[in-house]
């Protein structure tokens, strides 16, 4: 790969990252700002991003030409090009795929919850991200993504990442009441916020490897459409801890193979 430049094991992300990630919220707000999904029947646009997000696929182009791959390797388009095989159900298309040659490099899932009303659709979107993760697992597990055809080298399990962008609002910070008459709910959940239980999910969905890293950003429709602005609500959900885990997969790949 010619185009590929030299990379510095010490800085995983490019200098200008958190500016990056600034434009890709303010992108998303702005774009919110001209979609017409929340006019669907139960408020489905809150959950819904479509390209509202695709400042973030140009963070994961930003971040694996840094590593020293070109961003040609970056796959964010075309239904059939972001399908990969299921277990559970025949295939299920992400919104990006990392692929060098045919190694599977890296697996991007991209969600954002916006108000007023939030009930119901966050545990939607734990059940969709939970059950993305056990299908494509299991998957990888049987053997989905063995192509000895094409390929002499052992096809490692790729860096699959999820991404949540949540709206920072009263609604969002508001502890709610669990109602769970039979069995009490875990600490965590009791009287926890939304905000709370997204970051619980995505913690949770690496203890239990249903994804390599989970990211929670928390954003004020205001100041995020302004500035940018966002937050973390943990360190280990935190979106620079995502990239810079993905940063050091890239490159331990490009290392092995001499790229």
């Amino acid at each position: 790969m010619s185009d590929a430049h030299p990379f510095d094991p010490g800085t995983l992300l490019p200098a200008d990252f958190d500016a990056q990630v600034r434009a890709a919220v303010r992108g998303f707000w702005s774009r919110r700002g001209t979609d017409t999904t929340d006019a669907q029947p139960g408020n489905r646009g809150a959950v819904v991003g479509g390209k509202n997000l695709d400042g973030f696929i140009d963070l994961v182009k930003s971040v694996t030409e840094h590593v020293g791959l070109p961003a040609r390797c970056v796959i964010a388009s075309g239904r059939a090009s972001l399908s990969l095989p299921g277990y559970f159900r025949p295939t299920k298309n992400w919104d990006v795929l990392v692929k060098v040659d045919h190694h599977l490099l890296g697996v991007f899932e991209f969600k954002s919850h916006v108000g007023p009303s939030f009930g119901n659709n966050a545990n939607n979107r734990a059940e969709e991200a939970m059950g993305s993760g056990i299908d494509l697992r299991a998957a990888i597990h049987h053997g989905a993504l063995v192509r000895h055809d094409t390929d002499p080298h052992p096809q490692a399990p790729p860096f699959v990442a999820y991404l949540m962008l949540l709206e920072d609002s009263q609604a969002s910070r508001r502890p709610v009441r669990v109602d769970s008459p039979n069995f009490p709910p875990f600490p965590d959940f009791e009287q926890s916020s939304y905000a709370m239980r997204y970051r619980v999910l995505c913690e949770r969905l690496v203890s239990e490897q249903l994804y390599t890293s989970a990211a929670l950003m928390f954003s004020p429709a205001d100041a995020g459409s302004r500035l940018g602005d966002w937050s973390d609500l943990s360190a280990d959900t935190a979106v620079r801890a995502l990239f810079a885990r993905y940063a050091a997969h890239a490159a331990a790949f490009r290392l092995a193979r001499g790229i």
